[in-house]
């Protein structure tokens, strides 16, 4: 994988190039099919999933009568950033709407980062911890509307 391809990712934004090619070994291109069930809900998870392309929706009690779509995500948003960053189970179950192509990572590869490059891997957190939070006042909105 190229830092190109990193630095395209808004996520990466505030990388220097130095940065990215210590991010790059990490990073792993993963695709998935419409229709599939990514991190359901209650389970663990060791990764997190940029959007590349695609779509998915982020999901409570799916299959159920009471199946609540919480957010659709699509490119250069992210999930499983809760559970990979806090060890807890996910909140809730991914299912792809549209075939998809993801930049993850996993808690032990950001783990090295964080250890190796501690100020990289505050940019990273940063990020994410942005990012969350924009998810989580989504959610409030589409939550207090039903």
């Amino acid at each position: 994988m190229s830092q190109s391809i990193l630095k395209s990712i808004p996520f990466f934004s505030e990388l220097t190039e130095k940065e990215l090619a210590v991010f790059e070994p990490h990073a792993r291109v993963k695709f998935f099919r419409a229709g599939a069930v990514l991190g359901e809900e209650e389970t663990l998870s060791l990764q997190c999933h940029i959007i590349q392309s695609g779509k998915v929706e982020v999901l409570k009690n799916p299959g159920e009568a009471n199946e609540t779509v919480l957010a659709t995500l699509g490119e250069n948003e992210f999930f499983g950033e809760m559970a990979f960053l806090s060890g807890a189970p996910r909140s809730a179950t991914i299912r792809v709407t549209e075939d998809m192509s993801t930049m993850s990572f996993s808690v032990p590869a950001v783990d090295s980062i964080g250890h190796e490059h501690p100020a990289i891997a505050l940019k990273i957190y940063r990020q994410w911890l942005n990012k969350s939070i924009e998810h989580i006042r989504s959610m409030n909105v589409a939550l207090s509307e039903q």
